[in-house]
């Protein structure tokens, strides 16, 4: 991996990770569907800009029974999950349990898609489960409903990014442009009916219009566009290693624009998810001579 790559890996793991903060930092005024919906849409209308004006031929209806399939498991449900628990749960605690998404796309694939179960890919996911309790306040939990369900969303959403890694798999056919373009497009309708269920809490001003059009655009739209560049130049498995980082981004973002409190448990947690998911990838660690 050259220095143009390793710039790629880590503006795209800053990008994903900053979206947890954006999320967190919007979601009180516009409400989960609202903020969800902007990102999808803003996303989409940005990709079809870039592809009309790079040429790049699509159809979004030969496809759209598997477009919003993955939409709706790899945006729309995860993106207004990760939004709601936003209310309640700190953005870096949430890019956290976002990082153990390989893991349960692995426990998918074992049934999906028959992938061999290793003892290595075994460890790996209990070394997550127990990254993941590690964030809890176990005691809370169990005491306070409006904190379990929170917890629960956040992690439904982190199997359904999982989930959805393996319909994209079982769909070689289609770019990847095509299955971002197409997902981010059918997700803005789907969620139309969620922002009647969820409306907005108050004004939306210059200042807010500005962050939501970063947040689709940069964030989503951008960061996925130079994820792709990234997989082309060094394979979806070096590339992969951006999960990694993300949780690390969430943190430092929480901790400087939000000014979010961290503890000891954070960063062990931290480490026992990165490494799990490391084992449960299979992604070695070797240098390019």
């Amino acid at each position: 991996m050259n220095l143009v790559d390793l710039l790629r890996l880590l503006v795209t793991a800053a990008l994903w990770g900053g979206s947890f903060i954006v999320i967190r930092a919007c979601v009180p005024l516009l409400g989960p569907a609202v903020l969800t919906e902007a990102r999808v849409g803003l996303a989409a209308i940005f990709l079809l800009l870039i592809g009309k004006g790079l040429r790049k031929k699509f159809n979004l209806f030969k496809h759209a029974k598997h477009f919003i399939i993955l939409g709706f498991l790899n945006a729309a449900f995860p993106f207004f999950l990760f939004a709601y628990s936003a209310q309640y749960l700190p953005g870096s605690l949430l890019s956290i349990i976002n990082a153990g998404s390989p893991s349960w796309g692995f426990i998918f694939a074992c049934f999906m898609r028959r992938e061999r179960c290793t003892g290595s890919k075994v460890i790996g996911l209990i070394l997550g489960v127990i990254g993941v309790v590690l964030l809890v306040d176990l005691p809370r939990l169990g005491l306070e409903g409006s904190s379990f369900l929170p917890y629960l969303c956040a992690l439904i959403a982190s199997m359904s990014y999982g989930l959805a890694s393996n319909v994209a798999a079982n769909s070689r056919q289609i770019d990847a442009f095509q299955n971002t373009l197409g997902s981010m497009s059918y997700s803005a309708l789907i969620l139309i009916p969620l922002m009647f269920l969820f409306p907005v809490n108050g004004e939306i001003n210059v200042d807010m219009f500005g962050i939501l059009v970063f947040f689709g655009v940069v964030c989503t739209g951008m960061a996925f566009l130079i994820y792709f560049k990234l997989i082309e130049s060094v394979g979806s498995s070096s590339a992969l290693t951006v999960t990694f980082l993300i949780p690390v981004f969430g943190v430092i973002w929480g901790v400087i624009f939000l000014d979010e409190k961290v503890g000891p448990n954070i960063f062990l947690s931290i480490a026992f998810i990165i490494y799990g998911t490391i084992l449960v990838t299979g992604y070695r660690f070797r240098s390019r001579k």
